[in-house]
């Protein structure tokens, strides 16, 4: 064989061939995708659409839905980095309604919608625009969600403000959303200038303000409950994260701390553990039992499940009307953050509380004689907290994700020392701060807030790496100024305050106005 012939694979005409045939629906019809048109830029990643819609990388005047109504971008919305519509909160204006409000979801290709059964989701209920590259079903196939409410769809392809080609070689898509020049604010060419020590400063003034404020919220909370419901509530709504926060306050509310200690009273200590689990997991509704499918043999063989079943048979007939339903919990999130596991975690961090309350406990972790403001101090109480949310290694959930589930070739902590150490901020802190200051405890009020002003950063979050950007564009020599757990929650209080807006209002920032005068 001449080393010079030509591989069949080479050949003219061969990869639009084998891609027509592997691809026949976009071979091209009317009102459809014409492949012989875009070829293939068709091979686009769904995140780069995302990208573009961030961005805003669009003529707005060629912005018009498949049925021909020109769209009004009010807001884009926010990059939604958790399951759901790919971005939240948006706004848009049409002819044919006034101002929508709600989610907005991107596909490459119209019918992607179908394919991944969003139009039977009702997490996608309130999606108030599909937005697409191309649309490969055209005029006469609708687009409805869960409950049959037609939702606009608008086409991308001839409303970009450059080559698509041109925008696939500029923009890396897996930088986003955080590293977007949308992301970069105007405050960050300010900030570059100023001396870190004046960053620092100011980061600490609104760390300081964000603690005050979570105190102050605990106060109104105070007038209808007392400090140890507060507490339990708060530490419940936190194991919830963002997918089941309410759901997690609602439990707490539902089975109140007076009531389970009462229960745990009236209880044998051997049994604490699990009558505890079992009043928990029962009332929200997730037990094998509380399935409306029929349990499967491995479930009813399962020693721990039938042992709590049988004790939430002895309790349920007080609490039955007070179950929550099974359908509130949402999913989508990792699976040692699923509902059942958390509720475990609870339980430990009760038990290791009863038979005094959460606050006495604290209490007697924050005034434990010979306890000062020094370091060595700090990291003893920080180490005792995180006692209080661990567990045993043999505790079913520590191997389990699900009831009757595969078991773990390792055990995974219920509460790792990440979310120990967020609530200890979110939570304990600023509860107790309030209680020092009612009590008027002036050597207790300063240990907290010299603790609080020590304690080391926590995990990153999605919101903390997006002002991370917004103000530093990820230059090391500024992001270094984020040392500290009270400068991260004074990066959350900058956002609530400023960058929190439906609308894009930099320009008249009030944040960036204090920056420019220091």
């Amino acid at each position: 064989m001449n080393g010079q012939e030509k591989k069949w694979e080479d050949s003219e005409g061969f990869l639009i061939d084998y891609l027509r045939k592997l691809f026949p629906y976009w071979i091209t019809r009317e009102g459809r995708v014409v492949f012989s048109e875009y070829g293939l830029e068709k091979r686009i990643a769904e995140k780069l659409v995302q990208s573009i819609w961030f961005d805003q990388r669009l003529r707005m005047d060629k912005l018009k839905t498949n049925s021909g109504e020109k769209v009004e971008v009010l807001s884009p919305g926010k990059w939604n980095s958790e399951s759901g519509p790919d971005f939240i909160q948006a706004a848009i204006k049409i002819p044919s309604a006034e101002v929508l409000r709600g989610d907005i979801e991107i596909h490459v290709l119209a019918s992607d919608w179908f394919a991944h059964n969003h139009h039977q989701d009702k997490n996608y209920d309130n999606v108030i625009l599909h937005v697409i590259m191309w649309d490969d079903l055209g005029v006469n196939k609708k687009l409805v969600n869960s409950v049959g409410r037609e939702i606009p769809q608008l086409p991308l392809y001839h409303a970009l403000d450059t080559k698509l080609t041109t925008l696939s070689n500029t923009i890396n898509p897996s930088a986003y959303p955080f590293a977007s020049p949308s992301s970069q604010g105007p405050c960050y060419s300010v900030i570059r200038a100023r001396e870190l020590s004046k960053i620092g400063a100011l980061l600490d003034l609104a760390g300081d303000a964000r603690i005050v404020s979570k105190a102050n919220r605990f106060a109104k909370e105070l007038s209808q409950e007392d400090y140890n419901q507060v507490i339990y509530e708060r530490v419940m709504e936190a194991l919830g994260y963002k997918r089941n926060k309410e759901q997690f306050l609602l439990l707490a509310r539902q089975l109140p701390l007076k009531e389970i200690r009462e229960v745990l009273s009236s209880t044998k200590p051997s049994i604490w553990g699990m009558t505890l689990q079992a009043l928990l997991l029962g009332m929200s509704g997730i037990l094998p039992s509380q399935q409306e499918l029929p349990l499967k043999p491995a479930v009813l063989q399962d020693k721990y499940i039938r042992e709590l079943e049988q004790s939430w048979e002895r309790l349920k007939g007080r609490y039955q009307d007070k179950v929550l339903p099974r359908y509130i919990w949402k999913s989508g999130m990792r699976p040692a953050n699923f509902p059942a596991r958390r509720i475990a975690g609870m339980c430990y961090f009760l038990l290791r509380v009863f038979p005094l309350t959460p606050l006495h406990k604290l209490l007697m972790i924050f005034c434990a004689p010979g306890i000062s403001a020094q370091e060595s101090h700090f990291k003893k109480i920080n180490k005792e907290l995180k006692e209080l949310f661990s567990s045993v290694e043999e505790d079913y959930w520590s191997w389990h994700y699900t009831f009757a589930g595969k078991t773990l070739k390792k055990s995974i902590r219920l509460i790792g020392p990440g979310r120990s150490a967020t609530i200890i901020v979110n939570v304990i802190i600023p509860a107790l701060i309030l209680y020092a200051r009612n009590k008027e405890h002036k050597q207790l009020e300063n240990l907290l807030v010299r603790f609080y002003r020590w304690y080391p950063k926590l995990p990153s979050n999605s919101l903390l790496r997006f002002m991370e950007y917004r103000l530093f564009a990820y230059e090391n020599r500024l992001k270094k100024v984020v040392n500290s757990a009270r400068r991260q929650q004074g990066l959350l209080q900058i956002y609530q305050d400023w960058c929190s807006r439906e609308e894009r209002v930099c320009q008249r920032c009030g944040f960036k106005r204090v920056l420019e005068a220091m």
